[in-house]
């Protein structure tokens, strides 16, 4: 499916563009491109790498969430690393270490799917240890909107508070070991009435349980390494020791846990941006019935078995292919006309990787 060829100059597509039923198709294009920020933003949460200072730096949600350091809180990076330069660390010899995010609309979910990942490296498990809480012990009825914790037999539990004020738990059948990195993740699927959690970001879930219960926002902070209270005599509640990275809490799956049908933006290393490395164009492309394709020149970065996808705003996969030639300045035409049942106009996303290297360009379909 992938073509090689001499590529044409792009602007023998302009004069087709400004017909007055493309042009409709254009301006409907840029209203659509105005929802993007909002489309993403419906997904919730975001997303924190500690590294970057505990920046909120999800692209899903609507408001930049960061928090800050909390009572000798830091930031490290002794081996072992996770990911990035450091990681948050929570002192076991230090009482109260978290780091706070503020309340935020980003943050509350009532009534809806709920996805949570993390990477965690325990240096104490006597007790209960939380992960992440959204709420605060000290209030009467004490509020949690939702909740990770380590048990006390090392399970990874899902918590909520419901109506009635009572804690509503779903425990992992895996254990999480000390002194070591574990990945960790849940998914509430609300309408489906089940909660699937996962020890690993490459592999299926290990449970799938059933959880139906409704759960409620609240005007309280996310606290991230214990359970926030307002308590003036104490700031938080049984805390967790070790190291934290990688915290994700989004409406959406695919946001914070590897999928087949998600875009992989940082799986492998990152080629340089520049246009040298790799050009799609033109961008908007225009799909007519006399034809119409994806231009891709592909830079010295990237080698054989070379890999080219297509996505939806979904992340689903709509083209797959491979392309074996190396080097420079190599170029190639995808032609997107052969699936005009597949596209419409819109924002796609075009992903690009060999063994080793990978890149990711938005692209514009006008139709």
């Amino acid at each position: 499916m992938f073509i090689s060829r001499q590529i044409e100059d792009s602007r023998r597509e302009l004069p087709g563009i400004f017909n007055p039923v493309r042009l409709g198709k254009i301006l409907g294009l840029i209203w659509m491109l105005c929802l993007v920020p909002v489309l993403l933003s419906q997904g919730k949460g975001g997303r924190w790498q500690f590294e970057n200072d505990g920046r909120d730096t999800g692209d899903w949600d609507a408001v930049a969430d960061t928090g800050s350091l909390a009572n000798g809180a830091s930031y490290q990076s002794e081996a072992p690393l996770q990911e990035g330069v450091a990681y948050l660390f929570l002192d076991g010899a230090l009482n109260n270490n978290c780091y706070l995010v503020p309340d935020s609309p980003d943050l509350d979910f009532d009534a809806e799917d709920i996805a949570i990942s993390a990477w965690v490296f325990p240096t104490l498990l006597n007790d209960v240890h939380f992960i992440l809480n959204k709420g605060d012990n000290h209030k009467n009825p004490k509020t949690t909107n939702y909740a990770l914790r380590i048990s006390t037999n090392r399970n990874l539990e899902f918590l909520i508070r419901d109506a009635d004020n009572k804690a509503q738990t779903a425990a992992s059948s895996f254990t999480i070991p000390a002194d070591q990195w574990t990945f960790i993740a849940v998914f509430y699927d609300y309408s489906a009435g089940r909660i699937m959690m996962w020890n690993a970001p490459d592999r299926a879930a290990v449970d799938t349980l059933i959880f139906n219960k409704a759960y409620f926002s609240n005007a309280d902070p996310l606290c991230i390494g214990a359970w926030y209270s307002s308590d003036p005599a104490a700031s938080t509640v049984k805390d967790f020791k070790g190291r934290i990275d990688d915290v994700r809490v989004s409406g959406r799956l695919e946001d914070v846990i590897t999928a087949p049908t998600a875009v992989d933006f940082g799986k492998q290393p990152p080629i340089q941006q520049g246009n040298r490395e790799l050009r799609v164009f033109p961008n908007p492309v225009v799909l007519s019935t006399s034809g119409g394709g994806l231009n891709v020149s592909i830079g010295r970065d990237f080698k054989e078995e070379t890999t080219i996808s297509l996505y939806n705003l979904l992340g689903q996969e709509i083209l797959s292919t491979s392309w074996n030639q190396v080097g420079s300045g190599q170029k190639g035409l995808i032609p997107l006309d052969r699936m005009r049942s597949l596209l419409k106009t819109g924002v796609y996303f075009l992903r690009v990787a060999d063994s080793g290297r990978s890149a990711v360009r938005k692209v514009f379909v006008i139709r």
